[in-house]
């Protein structure tokens, strides 16, 4: 830089043409926000309702961890999923309600195994309680009998090993 009677100059312009790196960065950081902004304004408030596949496990998690793998085969098609032992169904009714609701969710499907498959009726009852319909229940090789659920819209499977 170059002065001349006390004013410098920067790339041959006049000094009160140059910006100082405070102004620089604070312009920046304004422009910035603003194309944030503008992205989130952009940005759909609704995302599309979802499927989600609740799978229940069976007593103690260890004989039922093809529940894992159906879950990583259905999120590699894009179905959510949640994978959780049998005693978790209450709390799971309550979630699954919620994003129901909300409108983040238009389908629910439950699977359990075991005592999972037994939890799954519970499950399926409280959610017809709650006003949610659920459009399939699987109860896979359940540990005691049990009749199948009535919900809104019922179809219930229990498969059973003989």
């Amino acid at each position: 830089m170059k002065s001349f009677s006390g004013t410098t100059s920067f790339g041959g312009l006049p000094r009160r043409w140059c910006w100082y790196p405070p102004q620089v960065a604070a312009l920046s950081l304004l422009m910035l926000a603003l194309s944030i902004g503008v992205s989130l304004a952009q940005a759909p408030s609704n995302p599309k309702p979802r499927d989600h596949v609740y799978l229940l496990r069976g007593f103690a998690n260890v004989f039922s961890l093809g529940m894992d793998q159906i879950a990583t085969r259905l999120k590699h098609q894009g179905i959510d999923t949640t994978v959780d032992n049998y005693l978790s169904w209450p709390t799971l009714a309550e979630e699954a309600a919620t994003e129901y609701k909300s409108g983040r969710v238009r389908t629910i499907i439950l699977v359990g195994h075991s005592s999972g498959a037994v939890a799954v009726t519970g499950m399926a009852t409280r959610l017809s309680e709650l006003g949610v319909p659920v459009k399939l229940a699987i109860g896979l090789d359940p540990n005691i009998a049990h009749d199948c659920v009535r919900t809104r819209r019922p179809l219930c499977k229990l498969l059973r090993r003989e």
